[in-house]
């Protein structure tokens, strides 16, 4: 029981590191002028349950994580991007707009649930977390409803297991 307890802090603690975390820009080096996406990324975090879900898009490959801390549970799926589905991401971001939205608090306190989205770029690493309020996500909805849709198809495909601790 003891273990049970201290994963669940372990976890909110991490989760509240990067919760508190703001909007983040980190610059990458570039020799070219072109600013290119090399990875799309969704995750979500915390909640009654802790759960933890993870979605990172690239042009080649979709790779998806998660865990529920009660009931044990957790799956993976990994499978290739097809260059449909890359471009049509790529035709919904606006990456002028999503650097404009602004992280808000973490509600992981009163039991809810965290979300992080991310875009990295040949050039920097653009973040916020639970910034749906913003006016600027609102702008980008249709490309945050097509990652989320893509991560609950992720989840519904993914090979489940139940997670033993020591």
């Amino acid at each position: 029981m003891n273990y049970k307890i201290l994963l669940i802090v372990f976890f909110g603690i991490a989760v509240s590191i990067v919760s508190c975390k703001k909007k983040t820009q980190e610059v990458i080096s570039t020799d070219t002028d072109i600013e290119e996406v090399q990875k799309i990324g969704y995750s979500l975090f915390g909640g009654w349950i802790g759960t933890g879900y993870n979605l990172v898009i690239t042009p080649d490959s979709i790779h998806y994580f998660y865990e529920v801390m009660t009931t044990r549970e957790a799956g993976k799926y990994e499978a290739l991007t097809s260059a449909e589905m890359w471009s049509a991401l790529l035709k919904e971001v606006d990456l002028n707009e999503f650097e404009k939205i602004e992280s808000t608090p973490s509600i992981q306190e009163v039991d809810g649930s965290d979300s992080e989205f991310f875009v990295e770029t040949n050039k920097r690493r653009l973040s916020f977390i639970n910034g749906e309020s913003n006016e600027h996500y609102r702008k980008l909805k249709p490309f945050f409803d097509t990652v989320i849709k893509l991560e609950y198809e992720c989840r519904e495909k993914s090979v489940k297991s139940k997670i033993e601790y020591n």
